[in-house]
């Protein structure tokens, strides 16, 4: 089973498949209903895209519910190996501000080849 790390990160990306990733791992076992409200989606055109998004990491068992494939569980461990990074805002110095105020725009310099 060859696993790429870059299809990881862009099918991981989203909170909502953060959450029913990690939702299977606690639980093992959900329900389309159960993962719907652990997502907190009440819309579910959107709920089914991101279940569309990860079919190679979630599938049905016999009875119809969520389980995570061989895959999700390297999803599970990539996600505890390479956690999100959050993005603290930081404040802009008032010198910073005064020049993007007084220029206005940042110039592009021509791409020496």
């Amino acid at each position: 089973m060859a696993v790429d790390i870059e299809s990881f990160q862009d099918v991981l990306k989203h909170p909502i498949r953060h959450k029913i990733i990690q939702a299977l791992n606690q639980t093992s076992i959900l329900s389309y209903t159960d993962l719907m409200g652990i997502t907190e989606v009440s819309n579910t055109g959107k709920f089914n895209y991101h279940l569309k998004i990860l079919a190679d990491l979630i599938q049905k068992d016999e009875s119809g519910k969520y389980v995570l494939t061989e895959k999700g569980y390297l999803a599970v461990q990539f996600l505890q190996i390479f956690p999100e990074k959050k993005v603290v805002p930081s404040h802009m110095r008032m010198s910073d501000a005064l020049l993007i105020g007084f220029v206005g725009f940042v110039p592009e310099f021509p791409k020496k080849f």
